[in-house]
């Protein structure tokens, strides 16, 4: 299979796992297809997005963040096409990708709001493919939680004209909310919550006190990295930010402990 980069292609051997050389990438259990334009998926909406347009997007996240391709679980995604991300959560990405997930997904709800103002797709074409993969989707593929999670498909219509229009006009004047975890601290103690980091990277040494370790600074470091699109974040970097909070009492040093911090009186939602 031949990858289509800025002008280059690149061949991809479908049998292996992702490995890199100068203008090779293997990977396993990838489609059968004979190339992937990797710039294919800006030019349509998710929802129209083929297999190898979901591959282009994945190698194009993991280049955004300097993640090696070959740490991704790409063959998890391997079936996936746009239609079917629209119906997975968060959790079915994480269920996929402990690692870059939540990554995935949040790049994923970027691509889609850019999509409510840049494509329009006819009623009948959105419902036809909504049918399609909803009828042959199996649990391996989507979770119950992911058919029920309600998500909005960008550009489907199911109801007549007038709702059609009234719904539109809502979405036009609809802003997306603050996500929780914006701020380093609340970062943090989401990590704390998430059992995907911790223990592995953040864990409690005391939680009554609001006592907890860092158990791995690089990582943590590089996950805040992604969540803010910085690429170069590292742990020095991230200490200092979190001297910040000292004044405010949001998080202080536990004195005498290298990597250990604890919730001041001033955190919230912490417990």
């Amino acid at each position: 299979m031949k990858v289509k980069d800025e002008g280059e292609i690149c061949e991809i051997n479908p049998s292996h796992m992702f490995r890199r050389s100068a203008c090779t990438v293997e990977f396993k259990s990838l489609p059968k297809v004979d190339r992937v334009d990797l710039g294919s998926f800006r030019t349509k909406p998710v929802l129209e997005w083929a297999i190898d347009d979901v591959i282009g997007w994945m190698i194009h996240v993991a280049r955004k963040y300097n993640v090696p391709v070959e740490e991704m679980n790409m063959h998890r995604f391997s079936g996936c096409t746009g239609a079917i991300l629209l119906m997975m959560n968060q959790g079915n990405f994480v269920e996929r990708d402990p690692a870059f997930g939540s990554i995935l997904f949040e790049e994923l709800q970027k691509v889609i709001e850019d999509s409510h103002e840049q494509f329009s797709l006819p009623s009948s074409n959105c419902s036809s493919v909504l049918d399609l993969h909803t009828a042959n989707i199996s649990d391996e593929s989507v979770s119950s939680n992911a058919r029920g999670s309600g998500r909005k498909w960008p550009g489907s219509r199911k109801m007549n004209s007038n709702q059609e229009g009234s719904n539109a006009q809502n979405q036009n004047n609809k802003r997306p909310h603050p996500k929780a975890g914006n701020k380093l601290w609340e970062f943090i103690r989401d990590a704390l919550k998430n059992p995907e980091t911790m223990p592995s990277i953040l864990r409690w040494e005391n939680r009554e006190e609001g006592v907890f370790r860092i158990v791995e600074s690089e990582k943590l470091a590089r996950l805040w990295g992604m969540k803010k699109n910085n690429s170069r974040m590292t742990y020095e970097k991230l200490s200092r930010a979190m001297r910040y909070y000292y004044n405010s009492k949001i998080i202080l040093p536990v004195s005498g402990r290298r990597l250990v911090y604890k919730f001041g009186p001033n955190a919230a939602d912490w417990k």
